[in-house]
């Protein structure tokens, strides 16, 4: 729950299956057979749009007890003067790093389930934040979606996750440009089977 990477199609399952239908089994302790990070070999161009969501509350961060809903991204949307749309790779920034300066970081906090249907409605691309999306530890635990971000995005939607970044920096430079959109350049490993990739996303003003 440290580093940043991107999830590949394969990473998670939900009922035994992952997208697309195929089965779990066809990942093995040699590497997945389908939906691996190479299916993003030649690397990710396009809109990034950091919506900051402690910024939008008036907070430093956001607590690890709030699950964030829809309510508050359009709160950062109609803040920050942006809105999300088809293609887009969306970072959610929700304080993490700041928070983990005076809290123990062993719980994070995440998004409400209902983001998924929200970022499809926009027809998302990619989706980063500063967590992993997920809360830590769950929120609302089910047995069949223990982790549902993860499960409804990569394994119902093809949504690639990119998990653990370090947004201080880029939201400082659109807090600065008042500018909350960017080129977002992302180039994963080129990792046979692999079910992801450590990442260095770069964004260009």
């Amino acid at each position: 729950m440290a580093s940043s990477h991107l999830d590949a199609l394969c990473h998670v399952f939900q009922s035994g299956r992952m997208y697309n239908g195929h089965p779990a089994t066809d990942v093995k302790s040699t590497g997945a057979r389908r939906n691996t990070v190479m299916t993003l070999k030649d690397g990710v161009a396009g809109r990034g749009v950091l919506l900051d969501v402690p910024r939008a509350l008036g907070v430093s961060y956001v607590e690890h007890e709030r699950l964030i809903g829809i309510a508050d991204l359009e709160r950062a949307e109609a803040a920050q003067g942006v809105t999300v749309g088809k293609g887009d790779i969306v970072l959610i920034r929700l304080g993490r790093d700041a928070r983990r300066l005076v809290h123990d970081d062993a719980n994070v906090p995440g998004l409400d389930p209902e983001v998924a249907g929200w970022l499809h409605e926009r027809e998302a691309a990619i989706l980063g934040g500063d967590g992993v999306h997920d809360p830590i530890p769950p929120a609302r635990i089910s047995a069949d979606w223990p982790m549902p971000i993860h499960m409804i995005g990569l394994v119902a939607m093809g949504l690639h996750l990119l998990d653990n970044l370090n947004l201080e920096d880029v939201a400082s430079a659109c807090a600065e440009l008042n500018r909350w959109t960017f080129l977002l350049v992302l180039a994963p490993l080129r990792i046979e089977g692999g079910t992801g990739s450590p990442l260095n996303p770069v964004a260009l003003f």
